[in-house]
């Protein structure tokens, strides 16, 4: 236990490899294998796990010292740490590939609806103004039909006063041969 100056629990990644290194280093003692399981068990348990993730370069050989000095569910759990740790990852990096994909059909479908929207604008405003010259249209009509209707009554009454006028002069004809003859 000399090689751990006294160590009473790991607190950083510097100290789990000490740990891991002095374990690794010789044969160990059953008393000094009694420390090591001591320091390891008065260590934080999520604290532990976080620097086993933090010791990218060292976990071989902590998983080694921990084999060898623990019980094999020690080893268990460390793995299963790293497995979910590693899983996280790919989950976190597909989902944000996931929300980038994600956002960017959102946008492209919003750019179709205000697309979609100022079409439907567009083509309202139209139909709007053909409605608008369609019933102007339909009022100008009306007008020419009552003056056509007009032009026909007026028309028809030209026509009897001129029948009347065609009759009436054919009587003053008739009259005044008549009297010609006198």
């Amino acid at each position: 236990m000399k090689i751990l100056d006294g160590m009473k629990q790991i607190e950083t990644k510097e100290d789990m490899i000490k740990w891991a290194t002095a374990i690794n280093n010789g044969p160990v003692s059953i008393t000094d294998k009694c420390d090591y399981q001591d320091v390891w068990a008065h260590s934080s348990r999520n604290l532990l796990d976080r620097l086993f993730i933090e010791a990218s370069g060292s976990r071989n050989l902590i998983i080694c010292s921990v084999h060898n000095t623990m019980a094999y569910e020690e080893v268990e759990h460390l793995l299963k740490t790293w497995a979910t740790y590693q899983a996280n990852k790919v989950i976190d990096r597909e989902l944000e590939l996931y929300l980038a994909d994600h956002m960017k059909r959102e946008t492209e479908l919003h750019r179709k609806e205000q697309a979609f929207d100022e079409g439907k604008r567009t083509i309202y405003r139209r139909i709007k103004k053909l409605k608008q010259r369609t019933d102007r249209a339909l009022e100008i009509n009306a007008q020419l039909t009552k003056r056509i209707e007009q032009y026909r009554n007026d028309t028809n009454a030209a026509n009897r006063h001129a029948n009347e006028y065609e009759q009436k002069a054919c009587k003053y004809d008739t009259i005044k041969a008549a009297l010609g003859n006198i």
